[in-house]
């Protein structure tokens, strides 16, 4: 973005007087405020709980500036799930890159890497360091909670713990209430719509 931006005041009068850098922080904000607020691809949040309650090493690997993407990974709140975000170097490079150095820090070879995204250059990152590619998007799997499955096969884990209660919940028009377990004249136990990274819960509420 720094390029396209000084690019870009070269050739635009009124673009010079604001300055490069300050765009790209305008530009950087806007990002930052658009992904914190962006509906998550279905599934994403639960599936990287999943894979820190598992243990395994998990990383963002992206094009955008390092700062700027951490920024807005934690104004997404899934810092708390990744062992490290890793956007475009300072000195030049690529996404492969990032793997590269993903590998090292997971102390694993290439083989064993899983590359999830939904680029052309994430395809072409994975398939240059020898990595396993998951599309999401296009032919690839619909969201991330149709892959979750057959990832953590790949990675010899057993399925996440369920219910029909929390898989009907776990549906993109499912009601904040799953159903009701118990009532008295007083209370109702309600089987309740889970949170990020939980199977389910119940919630005692008075009526």
């Amino acid at each position: 973005r720094h390029t396209i931006f000084r690019d870009f005041c070269r050739e635009v009068p009124a673009a010079r007087a604001v300055g490069a850098e300050a765009l790209v922080d305008r530009y950087s904000e806007a990002v930052r405020e658009g992904i914190a607020s962006a509906t998550e691809v279905h599934g994403a949040s639960r599936l990287l709980a999943e894979l820190r309650d598992r243990n395994v090493p998990t990383f963002i690997n992206s094009a955008t500036p390092t700062s700027a993407l951490q920024d807005a990974v934690k104004a997404r709140g899934w810092d708390r799930f990744v062992s490290a975000a890793l956007g475009a170097p300072e000195g030049g490079g690529d996404k492969v890159d990032n793997l590269a150095e993903i590998a090292k820090r997971a102390g694993c070879t290439a083989a064993a890497v899983a590359h999830i995204g939904d680029g052309a250059n994430d395809a072409s990152a994975a398939q240059r360091f020898g990595s396993a590619f998951f599309r999401i998007g296009g032919e690839g799997y619909r969201d991330i909670s149709a892959l979750m499955p057959v990832l953590l096969a790949r990675l010899g884990l057993p399925a996440p713990a369920t219910c029909r209660i929390c898989e009907k919940n776990s549906k993109l028009d499912a009601l904040p209430y799953g159903g009701l377990v118990w009532s008295s004249p007083r209370w109702l136990l309600l089987h309740a719509s889970k949170p990020t990274g939980v199977a389910g819960h119940l919630m005692l509420h008075a009526r």
